[in-house]
């Protein structure tokens, strides 16, 4: 797709929650998401690129999920960020 450096991410997704947020990075680097949206029909996989490039401040192309679409947990491809970077962001939006 583009020829940029990338980083896969694993994430940890849970639907049908109150909010939207960062809930906890694990020390492996799994990330886990609460999304309001329900695990059908891929709302709940749109939100989840939404969310994170709004999170990272990146544009929504940017981010691309790699596997596990219809599973809780997802290998998400991000674009044009390092891992260091990802995570310190990430960090900072825990909630």
């Amino acid at each position: 797709m583009m020829d940029k450096n990338f980083v896969i991410l694993q994430v940890r997704v849970t639907p049908r929650s109150a909010k939207r947020s960062v809930s906890e990075i694990t020390d492996d680097g799994l990330v886990k998401v609460r999304l309001t949206s329900p695990p059908v029909e891929g709302k709940a996989n749109q939100e989840l690129i939404r969310f994170l490039a709004e999170e990272l401040d990146i544009a929504v192309s940017e981010v691309e999920i790699r596997a596990g679409e219809s599973s809780r947990k997802k290998l998400v491809k991000i674009y044009g960020l390092d891992l260091t970077a990802i995570l310190e962001r990430l960090r900072g939006k825990i909630r």
